[in-house]
């Protein structure tokens, strides 16, 4: 591990497709900034998919909402959080291994969520113990936080907001993401000629 990271920061990713960003990732993006002093946001990029928006799309969504809803916070409360978004392929726990991080957040929604993250934070830390680590990081790795959504976002997902999308609920849409992500993905399936 690298003597910055050791003296310098405490730091961890949020991963996820965020096809698109909504505003229950928001809402574990907020919290996630005031446990650390520099959090990557990793869009996945899965080869054997075909997302509705493109990573590059999916960046600039992510980013526009931090700066529109999350740096306002940041800045109001003299939270001087570094926020980052990238792109990664692969496995989650490898893009932690480049970065040197063993701190990763999630969000949950309700009990299938949190068995779900719980076999994957399993894994991880199965995966995270391959090959040959600094033990003290390998020691750290298993650090999974993982927040419980406010009530009002509890069935907000990226799929349920793109169903909406392509019924024409644009009104019930903005429960689910931000007007900026409703514009571009209303304009994205008007394009694909994937609403009524």
């Amino acid at each position: 591990m690298s003597e910055i990271r050791k003296n310098f920061e405490r730091a961890a990713i949020y991963s996820g497709s965020f096809n698109p960003v909504t505003l229950g990732h928001l809402h574990v993006i907020g919290h996630a900034t005031k446990m650390v002093d520099k959090l990557y946001v990793a869009v996945g990029v899965n080869p054997d998919k075909t997302p509705l928006f493109t990573p590059e799309e999916r960046i600039k969504m992510i980013e526009e909402d931090i700066a529109q809803h999350i740096t306002p916070q940041l800045e109001e409360s003299g939270n001087d959080c570094r926020i980052e978004v990238i792109q990664y392929q692969g496995a989650t726990v490898d893009v932690m291994k480049e970065l040197e991080l063993s701190l990763y957040f999630r969000g949950i929604r309700g009990v299938k969520d949190f068995q779900d993250e719980e076999a994957m934070a399993l894994t991880n830390a199965d995966l995270f113990g391959e090959g040959e680590l600094d033990s003290k990081l390998q020691d750290q790795f298993t650090q999974a936080l993982i927040f419980t959504t406010d009530p009002h976002l509890t069935k907000v997902s990226s799929s349920t907001a793109r169903e909406l999308c392509r019924l024409g609920k644009d009104d019930a849409l903005l429960r689910y993401v931000t007007l900026s992500v409703q514009q571009k993905l209303i304009a994205k399936m008007e394009d694909a000629g994937l609403r009524p």
